[in-house]
């Protein structure tokens, strides 16, 4: 353990740099660039990004799933993620329900004892999460995700460098590349990095957690893109974050997780009410005449105007069903 630190300060010292420059000159080039970007409506530089988010990936699975209904996006359109956010955008062009996704999550911590264990999901977290991508991809996932879903891992040879994969032969594939990007070194399975991909790797959101990179740098291929990433993160949610801010929601922490996916569908239903002015500006021409609608309730019904009601609860709980309670929520939080 003391020995990957030191080397992570090593190569941090010795890269930091060279890294710090290049970053710098590809900010530059994408301030010259972007206006001209932001111009072109029909762009195939358009992508969907998914960073890393620890347990928000639940808002973002939300999120995402109710993005893919509203809107027919081209197959050029990549969907991009880092970490948890890989997890988000392939179980959203998987169609995973996201209550589904939460029950199960929780019913195989449950039998695995993580909830009575001090350690909680050290050392197990990553047969637990491959026995729950097994359960949930459909059996075309791998038709589904090649050439759409670009899943971001961290590569250490011969430096720390971030590289996106986005062709799977077959579903195991798939997991595959997931289990390489949400890899936490040691804490996963005991292992620095992971093996289920060549060159071995591991979590896609590394260098951006080390300050080396930003989160939305590692999705996009190159810097000129950035200004045409929509990025899907609950810090864009104002109704989420107040909610946080009142229940103790915090990023460590299982607690009110059933509840984030309807948060997710909700911003998006509210951003898509927006059109021309809202987040998702630059996906109006794919946008579905017919919008699907989510539990009975049409998008139309939430308005960007409503505000919280005196509960204290916000208009996306209030106003849509909340998702299936896990039966293990009432375990202690982890």
């Amino acid at each position: 353990m003391y020995l990957w630190v030191l080397l992570c300060l090593l190569m941090l010292a010795i890269i930091w740099p060279m890294l710090h420059a290049r970053r710098t000159a590809r900010w530059i080039a994408a301030q010259k660039l972007d206006s001209q970007a932001c111009s072109d409506a029909s762009s195939s530089h358009l992508s969907i990004c998914c960073p890393g988010g620890g347990v928000f990936f639940w808002w973002q699975i939300g999120a995402m799933k109710r993005l893919l209904e509203l809107y027919d996006l081209p197959s050029d359109v990549p969907l991009a993620g880092a970490s948890a956010g890989a997890l988000a955008i392939v179980l959203g062009q998987c169609g995973v329900d996201p209550s589904r996704a939460h029950s199960l999550a929780f019913d195989l911590a449950d039998a695995a004892g993580v909830f009575s264990n001090p350690l909680g999901l050290c050392g197990k977290w990553g047969r637990l999460v491959d026995a729950w991508l097994g359960e949930l991809l459909p059996a075309d996932a791998a038709q589904r995700c090649t050439g759409r879903c670009r899943i971001a891992v961290t590569r250490l040879t011969p430096l720390p460098q971030a590289e996106t994969i986005d062709a799977y032969l077959t579903r195991a594939s798939v997991i595959d590349a997931l289990m390489a990007s949400t890899h936490i070194p040691l804490f996963m399975d005991g292992r620095v990095t992971s093996a289920r991909v060549q060159p071995a790797a591991l979590d896609g959101g590394l260098l951006a957690c080390l300050g080396l990179r930003s989160g939305l740098s590692l999705l996009v291929r190159e810097a000129a893109h950035e200004a045409e990433a929509i990025v899907i993160s609950h810090h864009k949610d104002a109704h989420f974050l107040r909610a946080c801010r009142q229940h103790g929601w915090m990023p460590i922490r299982t607690k009110g997780t059933e509840q984030f996916a309807s948060f997710g569908a909700a911003w998006v239903e509210l951003e898509a009410e927006r059109g021309r002015e809202g987040e998702f500006a630059r996906l109006e021409p794919y946008r579905r005449r017919e919008l699907p609608t989510r539990r009975g309730v049409k998008s139309s019904q939430v308005k960007p105007s409503q505000s919280k009601s005196s509960d204290g609860t916000s208009p996306a709980v209030r106003r849509h069903p909340r998702l299936p309670r896990s039966p293990c929520r009432s375990r202690p939080s982890s």
